[in-house]
């Protein structure tokens, strides 16, 4: 545009918006300062390929940032969800019945000063759903005794 300002097209109302202007004026500031740089000036005329893998590690240097700010952002999030679990416990009670199945109870509890707690003391979470299990039956006197090493009753 700077080149040429009589020609036709840079008449047209979208290279006088702001934020065009906005654009243009951060690639001319960019253009500057690589041009500005005689370090890489000598050695994009002494070595073009040279280079080119110069702005090839810049770029992936910038692409590496990003990744590690994406990182940083992910790992805050799960020290955040890591934190909120660890201010909860559970409490798991099975009861064995003659028939060999199992009924087992889970219960959330809140720790006191958690944003889950009701109360200062643990409460129970209003849904606990007891479960059944059908396994096989258990004989737990003979399962004690082969654990001990001992002969079954």
């Amino acid at each position: 545009m700077a080149s040429y300002p009589d020609h036709p097209i840079f008449k047209s109302n979208v290279f006088h918006t702001e934020e065009f202007l906005n654009f243009a004026a951060s690639v001319r500031e960019i253009h500057e300062t690589a041009s500005n740089d005689p370090y890489y000036e000598i050695v994009e005329q002494a070595i073009p390929a040279v280079a080119e893998k110069l702005r090839l590690v810049a770029t992936q240097q910038a692409d590496i940032l990003r990744s590690n700010q994406r990182l940083e952002r992910k790992v805050t999030s799960l020290e955040r969800e890591v934190h909120s679990l660890r201010q909860l416990s559970w409490r798991v009670t099975m009861d064995i019945r003659p028939d060999g199945q199992e009924l087992v109870q889970v219960h959330q509890l809140a720790h006191q000063g958690s944003p889950h707690a009701a109360s200062p003391a643990p409460a129970v979470a209003p849904a606990v759903v007891p479960e059944v299990l059908n396994r096989a039956p258990l004989t737990p006197p003979v399962a004690v005794a082969a654990a001990r090493g001992e002969r079954a009753p």
